[in-house]
């Protein structure tokens, strides 16, 4: 049986708006290591679309029981925005709502990087060893938040209208994308933020495509089973050798 992890709520500041957050350490109570975690555009919810939260939460037990602290800031708070209020199937005030709240949402991502990583938290702490770990949306606004971040790891990211990489970074990274995927695809997406990331001064050192799987790896189909088997076992060991 697996080691019982702790875990436990807690809040940060970022603009004056507190940002509720699950926090999952490992059962010794203490990491030199965190990830943060960042949900995609439906938000930090089970829907139709996928079971995002229980997705998130299963992936940062699995980093606690590896030994890496890990935490899910729910970034929307600082703007209001609610699970559900980004349709993609509306695309233009998808996009417009995106662009008007992107700015609050990277710097709530880059307050919790700072303020999370604290012994007060997450006792034996490496403020330096913090990384990001983000999911289509949460990817894009993770790469923007990056400045200071040794690793991390971008699922299905999208490039949009193009990233606002503020540079220079610094971290090794790992990207994931499934080929079936008609909303974030491998040629236009991956690449586009393989080469911003690059020119950022990121160091991209693994691109892994998964045959057959859909957007967020969501299916119950065996391609998307093994998708979601895969890339976890593969970030969990990308964080253990570069964070």
């Amino acid at each position: 049986m697996p080691a019982t992890i702790v875990s436990k709520n807690v809040t940060y500041k970022s603009a004056a708006k507190s940002i509720p957050t699950a926090l999952f350490l490992p059962a010794s109570g203490k990491s030199e290591k965190l990830v943060i975690l960042a949900y995609g555009s439906d938000g930090l919810i089970d829907n139709e679309n996928g079971k995002w939260k229980s997705m998130l939460e299963e992936f940062a037990r699995d980093l606690a029981q590896a030994g890496i602290a890990a935490a899910i800031p729910d970034y929307f708070a600082s703007t209001g925005t609610r699970p559900g209020d980004l349709d993609p199937r509306q695309f233009d005030s998808y996009a417009l709502k995106i662009m008007q709240g992107q700015a609050s949402w990277v710097a709530a991502l880059k307050a919790g990087v700072s303020q999370l990583a604290k012994p007060a938290l997450v006792p034996g702490i490496q403020p330096a060893r913090v990384g990001l770990l983000g999911f289509s949306l949460g990817g894009y606004l993770s790469a923007q938040a990056a400045v200071g971040i040794p690793a991390m790891v971008l699922f299905y990211t999208p490039v949009f209208l193009g990233l606002n990489i503020p540079g220079p970074l610094t971290a090794k990274v790992e990207l994931h994308y499934g080929t079936a995927d008609r909303l974030t695809t491998l040629a236009r997406d991956g690449q586009g933020v393989q080469a911003e990331l690059q020119k950022g001064g990121a160091t991209v050192l693994n691109v892994h495509s998964y045959p057959s799987a859909t957007h967020g790896f969501a299916g119950e189909d065996d391609s998307n089973k093994d998708a979601q088997k895969k890339s976890k076992e593969r970030t969990l060991k990308f964080f253990a050798a570069n964070l």
